[in-house]
């Protein structure tokens, strides 16, 4: 009998993709499946390295550009934070909702129709047992659709995003944060939602907000990470670096870029707590909206020339492996869905150096989540600023400057979890029982097994 197989639709943004290549590492681990990823160009080259024990995917090229590429065409070359930028609150959602159709549909409509044709072409030519669908991915979805092929949605997002719809007494009504909003207010979200479906989610319910109903059909997997080699390996010369001390990682999106003003007042925000804590260093993955090399040497010019501040326009090993060093105690992030998650996970602890401080030796000696502080952007970014001080595992770190930053807020923000104090160490605490609940499966490994399922299913029906 021919091996089964399955085929991935999904972007080749990093904050959809992840998922899927996590997911699809652990189906060719099994080698019960042949794996199909199906994308657009830029996510090539990290499907052909996607390999175990020999066994690759293979990847199929679609017609058409990606979200990304569509967007700078039209905006006229201008780089998607640049236009999808906004701040929270109600007139800063309603300013986001008349840009919003460009983002979740960016092609026009013959592209988009010869690129649903494509895929289903492709469906028809490989006959994967199992569709999987990136759920905004839209092209996928209609495909599978139009050809009636049973597909299950693998989402990035928390299951807030895929359930508030269902949940009892009109609850989307009233209790729960608008992403665009991300000031914990409530107003009604609208999200489609198919119960003859199955999802896959990279949340638990101690990671989300109160959802009362769980239907059979969403799978609650836990984070969904990449298996990412360790820094030692990707990167030897950063993981000596990582060794010398606790670090707060700074990773602001893939697709953010920093102005000079907004580079000033992160690098305030840093200085606050770089003078409360000199055992502390900072790795900060910093993409330039022009010259920032000025003002960074103005504010953190010592730091940066002893090394303690490290400031890099790409990092080389996934931020998840970084964050397995256990060298992390913090991490500032945009609020993207697979930061928040990577962060909630752990940090998996390997060096305790003499001066590392009691409450830092109590966190680096678990294999624990780190606290976070989100410094939101647009859209969902705003959700998981607002969930993290929900959860009390992080702090939403720009409320009055977003989506840019203001120096002094932010450094009362990260010192809200690096300070000595009781509200801190709770933060800390928190992270870390977080982290723990992380701990009782590997995402990656739960949508494995529910996919190997429904794929022998469908294969004996």
């Amino acid at each position: 009998m021919a091996k089964l197989s399955v085929l991935f639709f999904t972007n080749c943004e990093h904050g959809q993709a992840n998922v899927a290549l996590a997911t699809a590492y652990e189906l060719l681990r099994s080698n019960e499946v042949d794996v199909h990823i199906a994308s657009y160009g830029v996510l090539e080259t990290r499907v052909t390295e996607l390999e175990v024990e020999g066994r690759r995917a293979t990847f199929h090229l679609l017609s058409g550009k990606s979200m990304y590429e569509d967007l700078k065409i039209i905006y006229s070359g201008s780089r998607p934070n640049e236009v999808g930028c906004h701040s929270p609150g109600v007139i800063g959602a309603t300013r986001s909702y008349r840009k919003l159709d460009n983002f979740l549909a960016s092609s026009d409509g013959p592209q988009y129709m010869s690129t649903v044709e494509g895929c289903r072409d492709l469906i028809r030519t490989v006959n994967p047992t199992l569709v999987i669908v990136d759920p905004v991915f839209n092209v996928g979805l209609d495909a599978c659709i139009m050809d009636g092929k049973k597909y299950v949605i693998l989402t990035p997002c928390a299951a807030k995003d895929v359930l508030a719809t269902q949940q009892p007494r009109l609850a989307m009504f009233w209790k729960y944060p608008v992403e665009e909003h991300g000031i914990g207010t409530k107003l009604p979200i609208l999200e489609s939602f198919r119960p003859e479906v199955q999802y896959l989610c990279p949340a638990l319910p101690e990671l989300d907000f109160d959802l009362p109903y769980k239907p059979s059909n969403v799978t609650w997997c836990g984070p969904i990470v990449l298996a990412s080699p360790p820094v030692s390996r990707s990167d030897p010369e950063l993981a000596a670096w990582l060794k010398r001390g606790p670090t707060v990682l700074v990773v602001l999106g893939s697709h953010v870029f920093t102005s000079s003003d907004h580079a000033r007042e992160l690098a305030i925000g840093l200085r606050v707590v770089l003078d409360h804590d000199p055992t502390l260093q900072v790795l900060w993955k910093l993409r330039p909206l022009g010259n920032v090399d000025q003002t960074l040497n103005d504010i953190l010019g010592k730091e940066l020339a002893s090394g303690r501040v490290r400031v890099e326009s790409w990092l080389i090993p996934d931020p998840m492996a970084i964050m397995q060093s256990g060298q992390v105690v913090c991490s500032v992030h945009h609020g993207g869905a697979n930061s928040w998650f990577e962060a909630a996970k752990y940090a998996d602890p390997t060096r305790v150096t003499a001066s590392t401080k009691p409450w830092l030796m109590i966190l680096v000696l678990h294999r624990c989540g780190v606290p976070s502080v989100v410094m939101p952007v647009w859209y969902d970014t705003y959700d998981y600023a607002v969930r993290s001080e929900y959860l009390g595992s992080g702090v939403y770190g720009s409320k009055t400057a977003a989506p840019y930053a203001e120096g002094t807020e932010f450094g009362h923000a990260l010192m809200a979890v690096l300070g000595d104090g009781p509200g801190p160490k709770a933060i800390r605490n928190r992270a870390r029982e977080l982290g723990d609940v992380c701990q009782r499966s590997e995402g990656r490994e739960v949508a494995c097994m529910k996919i190997l399922e429904m794929v022998h299913a469908e294969a004996s029906a």
